[in-house]
């Protein structure tokens, strides 16, 4: 079996020999290697049979998860040893994401074989004493700095990915957002203009906007300002589709507002030109809303949303 003994003569030498033999292998020649520690075969006039045979069998458990756990740290090593660099592309980061995310499960499973080793190596320091002693503690100790800074590692580049995900995705959601409200307005304009009410409620109808319209242009501002930053920190390709989808809705923006100024002037024009009362209306106070009442409160300020690049958006004064 395994474990019994060669003959006397060859003990004798390698009694001799067992201070200076190595943990796992004397050298790169699997001829060179030794079936189990020489220290068993040293010790087992003493022990007996069925002790030499335990101490085989939980050596061998321990060596071969060893392995396993060396050749894993091995490979986790290499992929934590290039992490992607500072810019890189969100179709990439994603893909990185999951590479790194399968890494950590597996991280996590390689923790608990790291603990039966642990628990194994505890009892086979019980049945050892000195240099074997000493190598099998040396052995998981190092398993172990090696497992925590892998998974540090892994930590750190997978939380940076999700950070550039996370902006970019969420930079997309708002700009959506805004682009489906802008689309909204626009139509509500035109059921405004096709109200067969007086020139007045149509004014109301274009005063209600006016809140919609200053919250919302504070939103442009902060999407603005989240789009320069993601632009500094993205691959070029990327950076430049921001670029444009920013400019987008810049232009969506120039549109919807610049409707809605001119139905404004319009109707304004309409009651001044059409509407006996109009002179009547200013001294009485109708309730119609004035002829400056958006341009005081800066809602549909064109002057600043009509450029190719990135200036001061328009300020809504609060409400």
């Amino acid at each position: 079996m395994p474990g019994d003994p060669p003959d006397a003569s060859p003990l004798e030498h390698i009694g001799d020999e067992r201070g200076m033999e190595g943990f796992v292998d004397r050298s790169d020649s699997p001829s060179l290697r030794p079936p189990y520690p020489l220290e068993l075969i040293g010790e087992e006039e003493p022990e007996g049979c069925g002790q030499l045979e335990r101490r085989w069998v939980l050596w061998q458990e321990f060596m071969t998860s060893h392995a396993q756990l060396d050749a894993w740290l091995l490979v986790a090593e290499q992929a934590v040893g290039a992490p992607p660099p500072t810019h890189v592309a969100y179709a990439t980061a994603r893909e990185e994401i999951r590479k790194f995310e399968r890494l950590r499960c597996e991280a996590r499973s390689r923790l608990v074989q790291l603990d039966r080793m642990t628990q194994r190596n505890r009892t086979l320091t019980r049945l050892f004493q000195g240099a074997m002693q000493a190598r099998l503690l040396g052995s998981v100790r190092d398993c172990g700095q090696r497992w925590d800074n892998v998974n540090t590692k892994l930590e750190s580049i997978t939380g940076r990915l999700k950070v550039l995900v996370s902006e970019w995705e969420g930079f997309e959601a708002e700009r959506e957002e805004l682009a489906l409200w802008l689309a909204e307005l626009d139509v509500r304009l035109t059921k405004v203009d096709h109200l067969t009410g007086n020139t007045c409620e149509k004014l109301r109808h274009l005063e209600s906007f006016q809140q919609s319209v200053c919250e919302n242009s504070r939103r442009v501002n902060v999407l603005l300002q989240r789009g320069e930053a993601l632009i500094q920190s993205s691959e070029a390709t990327d950076a430049r589709q921001v670029e444009g989808r920013l400019l987008e809705l810049l232009r969506s923006c120039s549109l919807v507002y610049s409707n809605i100024a001119q139905t404004h002037t319009r109707l304004l024009s309409m009651r001044l030109v059409f509407e006996d009362d109009w002179i009547l209306s200013q001294a009485t106070d109708s309730g119609c809303p004035s002829e400056t009442l958006l341009e005081e409160e800066g809602a549909l300020d064109m002057a600043d949303l009509d450029l190719p690049a990135f200036p001061n958006r328009p300020k809504c004064k609060p409400p």
